[in-house]
């Protein structure tokens, strides 16, 4: 993975990914998330906005990732999802416990969408 532009926002890409091995990449205005081979998330760019993932873990399995201005959200292999960076859009609050069988998610710019097996569809974030 190979970055340019402002260091604060994603300008400059970590070491962890000097050995390659990414198969998925997604942004947003201030952060970059990659996945590697092995389900490690490895996070760069404004902390605030989704470029901290410690708290994420490992992924599994074939993983969706959707991006928000502000943060991130991840499938997890069995169906749940993981939000990271900014709260205004990452706190599933009310929707957290009904975010299961999940099979694809999308971010609008404050906003995610979860369509679970069933047709239903779940939104969180701000507003």
């Amino acid at each position: 993975v190979v970055c340019w532009g402002c260091a604060n926002n994603g300008g400059r890409a970590p070491t962890d990914l000097d050995g390659g091995g990414v198969v998925k990449l997604c942004s947003n205005p201030k952060a970059f998330t990659a996945i590697k081979e092995d389900g490690t998330v490895v996070c760069w760019g404004h902390t605030g906005c989704g470029g901290d993932a410690r708290a994420v873990g490992k992924l599994s399995g074939k993983t969706m990732i959707a991006s928000s201005a502000m943060g991130f959200a991840a499938l997890r292999k069995g169906g749940s999802v993981i939000c990271w960076g900014s709260p205004v859009v990452t706190n599933m609050g009310l929707v957290d416990s009904k975010l299961t069988d999940v099979v694809s998610i999308a971010g609008s710019s404050y906003a995610f969408a979860a369509l679970k097996n069933d047709g239903t569809v779940l939104c969180w974030g701000q507003g």
